[in-house]
C-alpha cells in the first residue's frame, strides 16, 4: 500500500513538472512554438505573437538565439497587409529602420543573440487574422519564420 501511495505521488510530481517545464523557457525568453509559427530553423531567427488589443499586436523576434558565431545578419520583417508599422519596444542593439514593405534588422559580427519585441498597428479591423513574415541572412544563407495572429476583437465582436 504505501509503495502504491509513493508511486502515485511521484507521477503526480512528473506529470507536474512536464506542465511546468515549458512555462518556465517561456517565461525565461525562450522561443516556443505553437501552431501558428513556423521556423525553419528555429536557432537562427524566430517570430511569436505575445500580445494584441483591438488596435495593435505586438511580436517577439529571436535572432541567432544559439549564440553562434556569426558576421553578423541583415533579417527582414514583412508586414501583413492588414497591419501597419508601429513601435520598436526592444531593440537589443540591433539597428533597426522601417521598409515599405516592414523593418529591417541588422545586427553586428559576434555571436549575441537578440531579443526584438515590435508592435504593429492593426489598419484593417475587420480581416480575421495577421501574419508577419521574417526572413534572416547569414554570410548569404536564408532561414524564414512566420507567425499568424488571430484578430481577437473581430471574434469577440462577431459573436
Amino acid at each position: 500500500m504505501n509503495n502504491s501511495k509513493g508511486l502515485s505521488i511521484l507521477s503526480i510530481t512528473f506529470l507536474l513538472f512536464q506542465l511546468l517545464i515549458p512555462a518556465l523557457g517561456f517565461a525565461a525568453g525562450e522561443f516556443n512554438p505553437t501552431e501558428t509559427t513556423k521556423s525553419d530553423n528555429s536557432e537562427k531567427v524566430a517570430i511569436k505573437e505575445i500580445a494584441q488589443d483591438e488596435n495593435s499586436i505586438t511580436w517577439k523576434i529571436w535572432i541567432n538565439q544559439s549564440g553562434t558565431e556569426n558576421e553578423g545578419t541583415v533579417t527582414e520583417l514583412k508586414l501583413d497587409s492588414g497591419l501597419k508599422h508601429g513601435q520598436v519596444l526592444k531593440r537589443d542593439e540591433a539597428k533597426i529602420e522601417q521598409t515599405n514593405q516592414g523593418y529591417k534588422i541588422e545586427t553586428v559580427e559576434g555571436q549575441e543573440n537578440y531579443e526584438i519585441e515590435i508592435k504593429t498597428h492593426i489598419k484593417e479591423i475587420e480581416k480575421e487574422n495577421f501574419s508577419m513574415e521574417v526572413v534572416a541572412n547569414y554570410s548569404g544563407e536564408k532561414f524564414e519564420a512566420s507567425d499568424r495572429a488571430l484578430n481577437e476583437a473581430k471574434i469577440e465582436r462577431d459573436k
